[in-house]
């Protein structure tokens, strides 16, 4: 639990809802921070978006910045407008859920993890 913790904590990563408590993992977030950890532990190349074929494939209205495709799934970053204490961390992590057929926000954080990279990460930190 500590290194759960320790990269919380290095990440900034706030559970989804907005607890006002970035890089705390509360009791009732366990299962989404195990989601995401299982993400933020694997070397992922984010492909930037194309708004409006993404729009298009999804029925979405806003698009995300990134998104990449690991294990099968299909996983996708979002910036947030407004962001930075007392507002979420920059940015959301989303998964598609075949299940739900509908994306998952599997929280927000503010330091992109030290395996993910792709062609524009430079613009994106």
């Amino acid at each position: 639990m500590k290194v759960a913790r320790d990269l919380a904590r290095t990440l900034n990563w706030e559970p989804p809802g907005h607890t006002d408590y970035p890089g705390v993992i509360p009791d009732g977030a366990w299962k989404v921070w195990r989601r995401f950890e299982a993400f933020a532990l694997q070397a992922i190349k984010w492909s930037p978006v194309d708004a409006a074929a993404w729009r298009h494939e999804w029925g979405a209205v806003e698009a995300p910045e990134f998104d990449a495709l690991v294990d099968g799934q299909r996983v996708a970053l979002s910036r947030e407008d407004w962001h930075g204490f007392p507002d979420p961390p920059e940015w959301g992590l989303h998964v598609f859920d075949e299940t739900e057929a509908d994306w998952v926000r599997l929280g927000n954080f503010d330091f992109w993890p030290a395996g993910w990279g792709g062609s524009d990460r430079e613009h994106a930190t």
